[in-house]
């Protein structure tokens, strides 16, 4: 995320309504793990409040609290790895 601000030469946070981390593999991350995934991506990108900002899910594995957890972080849509 550093490189990509560094690249465009952006003085502050850049502004998106898209975000989409896929593969499913998110899911496999712990609650500590996303939450810092999420910091991170907030230190460097402005999500705006009108974004679709997606995640690809491991059905098998998620439960109830992940669902909670991605929602709390700002998530608001979620595939299902299939």
């Amino acid at each position: 995320m550093a490189m990509v601000v560094k690249a465009i030469g952006a003085q502050r946070k850049i502004p998106i309504t898209q975000l989409h981390c896929g593969d499913g593999t998110p899911t496999f991350l712990s609650h500590e793990e996303m939450i810092e995934l999420m910091h991170h991506t907030r230190e460097y990108f402005d999500l705006l409040s009108e974004g679709e900002y997606s995640i690809e899910i491991n059905p098998r594995r998620v439960t109830e609290k992940d669902i909670a957890l991605l929602a709390d972080l700002g998530f608001n849509r979620i595939n299902l790895g299939v």
